[in-house]
């Protein structure tokens, strides 16, 4: 299950980039640059979604 949520993550952050390079017609490098730089935000996810879970929410 964890590997679901963070493949998800990480899926997820990969077509809203793909969206972006189709409607604006970035060029294949700006697209992965878009998407690495995203990647920062699903640590904070999880770690958000852990501490949540913890406390019982």
């Amino acid at each position: 299950m964890p590997l679901a949520i963070v493949g998800a993550l990480i899926g997820s952050k990969f077509v809203a980039a793909f969206l972006a390079k189709l409607i604006y017609r970035y060029s294949r490098q700006e697209m992965l640059t878009m998407w690495s730089l995203s990647l920062p935000q699903v640590g904070a996810t999880l770690a958000a979604t852990l501490v949540g879970y913890r406390q019982g929410c």
